[in-house]
């Protein structure tokens, strides 16, 4: 001690700065250490946990983009399908229109044939009748004028092709 007092120490007050330095580390270590170490983990923590919450989103994130992308193939293959099938529903239509026309095409063309058969046989039977009583008209005269000269036979033969021509 006799050293310290040599020296122009004193440990008295040495003693008393060493226990106000551990009294001042325990205040500071237990008040403000402590609490800025266990905000300073809390804070880690939290960025910790933020980083995995964006790379939770991120994987998220592309998760979803691929399933619109998915979505958004089936989406067009579903419009294509419809379409193909309205393009041959239309073509279905199409022909069956087209079938329908030549069959209302094929009863008018057929009615119409029908008509003008039944005109041409009406025609055809007039014709005949004209051409009958012309050629019954026509033996009457010959008859009347060459009565004598007229061989019976010819006569009876002329008038049953008449008989022919009306019955048909």
């Amino acid at each position: 001690m006799q050293l310290f007092t040599a020296l122009g120490i004193n440990w008295t007050s040495i003693l008393a700065q060493a226990v106000n330095f551990g009294i001042l580390f325990f205040v500071l270590y237990k008040f403000l250490y402590k609490p800025i170490l266990k905000m300073l983990t809390e804070r880690t923590e939290k960025i910790e946990e933020g980083l995995k919450n964006a790379e939770s989103i991120e994987a998220r994130l592309v998760k979803v983009e691929e399933e619109r992308e998915e979505l958004l193939a089936k989406a067009k293959e579903d419009a294509e399908k419809i379409i193909n099938q309205s393009r041959a529903d239309n073509d279905e239509l199409k022909k069956l229109i087209i079938i329908e026309a030549e069959k209302k095409s094929d009863a008018i063309v057929a009615n119409a044939k029908k008509e003008i058969d039944e005109e041409k046989k009406t025609m055809l039977k007039g014709i005949r009748r004209e051409i009958a009583s012309l050629v019954d008209a026509s033996l009457k005269i010959i008859i009347d004028d060459n009565k004598d000269k007229i061989d019976q036979k010819l006569v009876d033969e002329a008038i049953a092709s008449v008989a022919e021509i009306e019955e048909v």
